[in-house]
C-alpha cells in the first residue's frame, strides 16, 4: 500500500507544471528624457535611447520618419525588432509587459498606436506586439488587433503558444485581427532579414 502511495505521489509531482516553470507577467516603464541617448539623431531620425527594462535586459527605443522601432535585451541596439516598424506613422507606449517563465523573460507585450489612413494621420488603430527575447536577438513574432475582444489575453497567448519557438530569421509574424491580414502588409521586416 505504501508503495502504490509514493508511485501516486511521484506520478502527481511529475505531471504538475509548477516544478517547470511558471509563467507571468512584470510589467516595466521607461520614459525617455530619462534614458540614455546612444544614437545621435540625424535627418528624419530622432535619435536611439537606451532604458532601463526587467532586471538586467535593457529596452531600446528608436525614432525615424515618425515610424519607431524597439528592442529587448542586453544589448537591444542592433535587435531585428529595431528594424522592424509599421508601415503607418506610429507610436509606442513606454509600458512593457515582461512575460516569464520560471522567472526568466521569454516575451514582451506592447502596445503601438498606428495611423492607417495615409490621407488622414489621426485615424488610428492600436495594436498589441509580441515580441521572441532570443539571448542575443528580439523580433515581433505576433501583432494583435488591440480593438479585439480580449486582446491583452490573445496577445499573452501568442506569446506563451509561439513565441519561445517563433525563428525570427524564417517565421513571418502572426496577425491575430478582426479580417484576415499579413504582417507583410501592415509591417516591415518579417522575417528578419539574416546578418
Amino acid at each position: 500500500m505504501k508503495k502504490i502511495a509514493c508511485l501516486i505521489g511521484l506520478c502527481l509531482v511529475a505531471s504538475c507544471p509548477a516544478h517547470a516553470g511558471q509563467v507571468s507577467s512584470v510589467y516595466t516603464t521607461y520614459d525617455i528624457t530619462k534614458c540614455k541617448r546612444i544614437t545621435p539623431p540625424a535627418e528624419e531620425f530622432s535619435g536611439g535611447f537606451l532604458c532601463k527594462g526587467f532586471k538586467d535586459n535593457k529596452v531600446y527605443w528608436a525614432e525615424g520618419d515618425l515610424r519607431a522601432g524597439v528592442g529587448f535585451g542586453k544589448s537591444p541596439d542592433g535587435h531585428c525588432s529595431v528594424q522592424q516598424s509599421f508601415g503607418g506613422f506610429n507610436s509606442v507606449d513606454s509600458k512593457v509587459e515582461w512575460r516569464l517563465d520560471g522567472g526568466k523573460p521569454f516575451a514582451t507585450i506592447q502596445r503601438w498606436r498606428v495611423s492607417y489612413d495615409p490621407e488622414n494621420a489621426d485615424k488610428i488603430k492600436t495594436w498589441l506586439v509580441v515580441n521572441r527575447l532570443e539571448k542575443n536577438e528580439s523580433c515581433i513574432a505576433a501583432l494583435v488587433e488591440g480593438a479585439l475582444p480580449g486582446a491583452n489575453e490573445k496577445a499573452r497567448a501568442a506569446a506563451d503558444g509561439m513565441a519561445r519557438s517563433f525563428n525570427c530569421e524564417q517565421d513571418e509574424a502572426k496577425v491575430i485581427s478582426a479580417t484576415p491580414t499579413l504582417a507583410k502588409d501592415i509591417m516591415s521586416g518579417s522575417p528578419c532579414a539574416p546578418d
